[in-house]
């Protein structure tokens, strides 16, 4: 997050000397210290706070997340287990109606770990079943449901923030969440072995995705302006994830200086 921000403040520094106009529904820079500070303590977006830094769209997930995990710690390592449902509620109180609605989603993930180390279906069943997962997740992705039929703000007529696909959200999930319980289950029977040349740029990816996750706005935009728009379709993303690939390893490695500087404080 702290070389994220710091690439954030960069590129919006840079784009505002090109094209302002890109901004305009991306966020500012007022008052930009205290939203950074707001985002590290993971109170910048609840029901009484909005702190949007400029092409920081991405962080308000963290913020939910973030959260998530404590509520999740309180219930497992609280000594009285009791006392987790007052914490849990004020915590939720704070953050607001769009944070409990989101939060069967990221439970889905800590069922699914769970399910993952017990899942038993022979080669036959888990090959049925990743193969409706495939076809579950394509219907309801062009189905268009996200914004009608699965969608609270066309239901209840408010503006429901980032929870307004909720339940979009979570049957998403579920389907995402059968296909992997699927492939894990037929991997264990065909014993699936991944060559070196192949895992190591998977683990790659997978070890950058955070740095794209976070960063890929403002990389988006200063390439738009320097490029002077998009040019060849789809070559924004394409040069933001090589971008990524490159300075995402590093990004990455550097939590580990962090650790070691609050480890030497506590």
């Amino acid at each position: 997050m702290v070389p994220s921000v710091v690439i954030l403040a960069v590129a919006y520094g840079l784009v505002m000397q090109i094209n302002p106009d890109l901004y305009r529904f991306q966020g500012d820079a007022n008052l930009f210290s205290i939203k950074a500070l707001l985002t590290f303590s993971f109170l910048n977006f609840n029901s009484f706070v909005y702190a949007k830094l400029p092409g920081g769209a991405p962080f308000w997930s963290l913020t939910y997340e973030f959260w998530y995990y404590v509520i999740f710690a309180l219930i497992v390592f609280l000594p009285k287990r009791w006392m987790a449902i007052p914490a849990a509620i004020a915590i939720f109180a704070v953050l607001g109606l769009d944070a409990l609605s989101l939060w069967p989603v990221w439970l889905l993930g800590v069922v699914t770990y769970w399910a993952s180390k017990r899942v038993t279906w022979g080669t036959r069943t888990a090959g049925l079943l990743y193969g409706l997962s495939l076809v579950g997740l394509v219907t309801l992705s062009l189905s268009g449901w996200r914004y009608s039929y699965l969608s609270l703000d066309y239901h209840f007529g408010w503006d429901w923030r980032y929870a307004s696909h909720a339940v979009y959200y979570f049957l998403l999930g579920l389907l995402m969440s059968l296909n992997f319980l699927a492939f894990i289950a037929w991997s264990k029977h065909q014993k699936v072995d991944i060559a070196p040349w192949l895992e190591i740029p998977i683990r790659h990816m997978a070890g950058v995705s955070f740095t794209l996750y976070l960063i890929h706005v403002p990389l988006m935009l200063t390439l738009y302006a320097l490029l002077g728009g998009y040019g060849i379709h789809y070559l924004l993303p394409v040069l933001a994830i090589a971008i990524v690939v490159v300075i995402g390893q590093p990004i990455e490695q550097s939590k580990f200086a962090y650790q070691n500087a609050l480890s030497a404080i506590a």
